[in-house]
């Protein structure tokens, strides 16, 4: 059999040929179909990555975050207890004030004077002497020579509640004999409260440190823009309750005519940022924070120092950073400006 001079040649024959571009034209039909399917996606894909990082962009809330203090506090009603002298009539009669009220008197120093009488003579005169040094007052409430720290811990509660205390004064007024016309109140010694919390409203480490005597504790006082220290003098413990008497580092004049005070004890004191708890993402356990950082959205680690119900202190972040307040909105990477 002799061999074929067109297949030595490389002829193809038409039908061949006209297969050969069929199948040509067809992958070239598939490569565009596919290039264009793929430029399309590509631009369906950008497109909704911009719509989506523009309405993150949209919806993220971010703020400046600033070293703060967080604390857990108690409301409380404090007893001011005060080492005071009453002074009495020494007979029936007229008092006439010697000294304004408030005014620092000496011990033996004349207060004023009694008289029996104001219009008739003969008339019995007495002089009234302060017994030691302190503050002069003459507004009275019933609750003198009660409150004071060696009776704090025996009170009769319920007897207390029965007193008259409306304020009254006896200047320029008769008198019976024993009646009580002023209190000097001794302003050489430091003012304290007495204290009273439940044992329900505290956690078993705070019952332990309210029970040290000389621990100092804070307060912060109805109508006080800052707290105040106190030190514990004296403890008194039952099931139910705790009684704290704890004095101030001074005097407090302020408290001269003041026999309950309220305000907030201050049980727990952190430093740091202060942010709510929808704000922190764990990544792993790690409890961290979304920053911009040059614009840019970043997860940072941070440190949990002090929590509450619904504020807690981190640390970890620099002062005047900027973090997002809806993370669950949000995610790394994005470019907020």
């Amino acid at each position: 059999m002799g061999i074929d001079w067109r297949e030595t040649m490389g002829y193809i024959s038409p039908r061949a040929r006209r297969q050969r571009t069929v199948r040509r034209r067809a992958f070239r039909r598939i490569s565009l179909l596919l290039l264009v399917v793929l430029i399309v996606g590509l631009m369906v894909w950008g497109g909704v990555r911009w719509s989506r990082s523009l309405l993150i962009t949209k919806l993220a809330q971010t703020t400046v975050v600033n070293t703060g203090v967080l604390q857990a506090t108690l409301p409380v009603e404090a007893m001011v207890l005060c080492n005071e002298a009453l002074i009495t009539s020494s007979i029936g009669g007229v008092f006439y004030p010697g000294v304004n009220e408030g005014q620092r008197v000496r011990k033996g120093e004349i207060l004023g004077k009694m008289s029996s009488s104001v219009v008739t003579l003969p008339r019995t005169e007495s002089y009234i002497v302060s017994p030691y040094t302190g503050l002069v007052c003459y507004h009275l409430d019933g609750w003198e020579g009660l409150l004071t720290e060696e009776k704090y811990f025996s009170f009769d509660w319920e007897r207390l509640d029965q007193l008259d205390t409306g304020t009254r004064t006896h200047t320029g007024k008769w008198v019976e004999p024993g009646v009580t016309l002023a209190r000097v109140v001794n302003n050489l010694t430091n003012t304290t409260l007495g204290i009273e919390v439940l044992t329900s409203e505290l956690s078993p480490d705070q019952i332990n440190e309210a029970q040290k005597v000389g621990k100092v504790l804070s307060i912060r006082l109805s109508n006080a823009p800052e707290a105040v220290k106190l030190k514990i003098k004296a403890i008194q413990k039952d099931a139910e309750r705790i009684r704290i008497i704890a004095e101030f580092a001074d005097f407090r004049e302020d408290l001269l005519h003041q026999r309950k005070v309220s305000g907030d004890l201050i049980l727990q004191s952190w430093t740091g940022f202060v942010i709510p708890h929808q704000f922190l993402v764990y990544r792993e356990e790690v409890p961290g924070l979304f920053i911009l950082r040059k614009g840019w959205i970043e997860w940072k680690p941070v440190e949990v120092v002090g929590a509450m119900e619904k504020q807690m202190v981190v640390k970890g972040l620099k002062e005047g950073e900027v973090i997002v307040t809806n993370p669950r909105l949000v995610e790394e990477g994005i470019r907020l400006y």
